[in-house]
């Protein structure tokens, strides 16, 4: 999968870069994590990424072009450029149409650890458990049914 020069950009990394990023089976949960889990999670990619927006006292603020890796029903890990605070209320744009259709999630962060100088692998708790199945089912997610990009198992939780 190509990804867009905007996201490329945005994380100022090349394409090879991001997919060994996105792609690192270093960044599967140690046991301990993935026995905390609730939900199965599945390999989610769309090539110009997608939108987060970070919230203040419910008032949108900023908001962030990020590399999606993987979702379930309970949450998402996205590759960012920048560190975000535990904590930090966020709301997903999560496509699921290539026309701008898309679901508006909200979260918090709830883990951010840094990969290289500037890119950091955060995952963010959704709220409440959504349904995943148009996401995945989506065109927008380019992630192939049958490749296991980041070493994803069915019987991972998140």
């Amino acid at each position: 999968m190509d990804h867009h020069a905007s996201l490329l950009h945005t994380l100022d990394l090349t394409e090879t870069e991001l997919q060994a990023l996105l792609d690192e089976s270093t960044h599967r949960p140690t046991d301990d994590a993935a026995a905390q889990r609730k939900h199965p999670r599945s390999a989610y990619r769309v090539s110009d990424g997608i939108v987060v927006e970070f919230v203040d006292r419910g008032a949108m603020q900023d908001c962030a072009r990020v590399a999606p890796r993987d979702i379930s029903s309970g949450g998402i890990g996205v590759l960012h450029r920048g560190c975000l605070e535990g904590g930090t209320p966020v709301a997903v744009f999560l496509p699921i149409s290539q026309t701008g259709s898309a679901h508006l999630v909200s979260g918090r962060v709830v883990r951010c650890f840094c990969l290289t100088k500037d890119v950091y692998d955060v995952g963010v708790a959704f709220e409440e458990p959504i349904d995943i199945t148009p996401i995945l089912a989506s065109p927008c997610n380019e992630a192939s049914p049958h490749a296991n990009p980041v070493g994803i198992s069915k019987t991972t939780q998140r």
